[in-house]
């Protein structure tokens, strides 16, 4: 293609294929990223595509009279189709790398914006942070398993001393020699009318 358009807009980043981040392109393959250049190509002749639609839509709107508002709107949808294509084409190159990571630092690497770098400009910051939070989770983090030191007992530790079989026969036949007009007249004395 030997189009002054191959690049794409100078003054349009976002139609740029973004760069795969320095930390995650030392952290994968050779053949993962050949792929992603392949992807990153495809990506620029979008961008080449979308740049081209921009120049021609420049010389409509410079016509005499504004141009055709058909040719434009037709140009108009094809860009639209084209961004929708660079955007996707981003986020699955986001994807297909992020298979060949870590596991823990999917979440991160998914939420980031694709501007520039394929995992944002701010990747490095965001995996510190992440590492930051995960240590201060595990300090926070109860231990299980190890006994309480200088933990002091419960005031009602000590259990009550228990009845020997003799006292609680003792009890019963103490009980059985009182008579019931004994228990009666101890009742009544207590009837408060």
């Amino acid at each position: 293609m030997g189009s002054q358009h191959t690049d794409g807009f100078e003054n349009c980043t976002q139609v740029k294929a973004p760069t795969l981040n320095l930390e995650v392109n030392a952290a994968i393959s050779s053949s993962v990223q050949q792929r992603d250049e392949r992807l990153s190509a495809l990506q620029r002749q979008i961008g080449a595509s979308l740049s081209c639609i921009g120049s021609a839509l420049t010389l409509i709107l410079k016509e005499e009279g504004g141009g055709d508002r058909t040719y434009i709107q037709l140009l108009n949808d094809t860009s639209k189709l084209l961004t929708d294509l660079h955007r996707t084409e981003s986020i699955a190159r986001r994807e297909l790398v992020a298979l060949n990571l870590n596991s823990d630092v999917k979440q991160i690497l998914s939420e980031a914006t694709v501007d520039g770098l394929l995992f944002g400009t701010d990747l490095e910051v965001r995996l510190k942070s992440s590492k930051d939070l995960e240590k201060s989770g595990r300090e926070l983090k109860a231990v299980k398993g190890k006994p309480l030191q200088n933990a002091a007992k419960p005031l009602n530790y000590q259990s009550l001393p228990r009845i020997s079989r003799e006292h609680v026969e003792a009890d019963i036949n103490t009980s059985a020699s009182v008579t019931p007009r004994t228990a009666t007249n101890h009742v009544e004395s207590h009837h408060v009318d």
